[in-house]
């Protein structure tokens, strides 16, 4: 069978394409577009299948001990971690990159150990609606961690306290999520090191006082809200320092 072709010359003069003469030879042009489009499609798919596999595996590799409640998925490409059913935090370790951000909130975590992100080197780390109460140990974020992280979310946790020491060599901490939780006092000096500190959230907790050396060191710090407390006396002393505040939320 011969398809008579022939082509539509435009203005310009150099440009041209193909003009069908019959309604069959462009149905079956459109076909044979649609058939190439369509294995094209799948083999992308595919591709990406077996891609996901290969970076689940990979992240299961660097488990210390694979045999542990729940599943992380690494994600390369994202460069992020997501973790779903864990009891506790599994001891990574053997990365040789920094993730974007590392998820595991809404599990069912109830301690917080020392060095337990030790190898663990990640920029976001959100533990949000884990029932980790008083099991938070000072050391829970040493490590190369602690020099790296920048945003670290402990909301609706239960948190009656904050050990001394728990942020110290934080440096490069910007963002600090500590919403909803049961404390009831902060430890002097306890941010000191986080000079790099632009967002502290502190609402709806149980905190009655604060010291006037709560906040040293917090020099950048640009938002603190002290919303949904029990804070009766608040002197203008806490805030010494906080040269770059620019919103103050203490509705109490």
């Amino acid at each position: 069978m011969q398809f008579q072709v022939d082509y539509m010359i435009f203005e310009n003069g150099w440009q041209y394409l193909p003009a069908l003469n019959t309604l069959s030879q462009l149905y079956m042009f459109v076909s044979i577009m649609y058939v190439a489009l369509f294995y094209f499609t799948t083999l992308i798919t595919e591709c990406m299948s077996a891609h996901d596999e290969l970076v689940t595996n990979s992240c299961q590799s660097f488990i210390a001990n694979p045999k542990y409640d729940g599943k992380c998925n690494c994600f390369q490409q994202l460069l992020e971690i997501r973790c779903d059913g864990l009891t506790y935090v599994p001891q990574f370790s053997g990365f040789n990159c920094v993730f974007v951000g590392v998820y595991m909130a809404n599990q069912s975590i109830r301690q917080l150990e020392a060095n337990a992100f030790a190898h663990l080197p990640t920029r976001r780390l959100v533990l949000d609606f884990n029932d980790i109460e008083d099991r938070l140990h000072a050391a829970a974020f040493s490590g190369n961690l602690s020099e790296i992280i920048q945003e670290l979310y402990l909301g609706a946790c239960r948190l009656h306290r904050l050990p001394s020491g728990l942020f110290d060599n934080m440096h490069n901490l910007i963002l600090l999520h500590l919403w909803h939780n049961n404390i009831k006092e902060i430890p002097a000096e306890l941010f000191v090191s986080c000079d790099n500190m632009r967002e502290l959230i502190l609402s709806h907790n149980n905190i009655v006082s604060l010291d006037v050396n709560t906040f040293i060191g917090l020099r950048s710090l640009r938002k603190l809200d002290l919303d949904c407390n029990k804070i009766s006396v608040l002197s203008r002393e806490v805030f010494d320092g906080l040269t770059n505040l620019q919103v103050t939320l203490y509705c109490f």
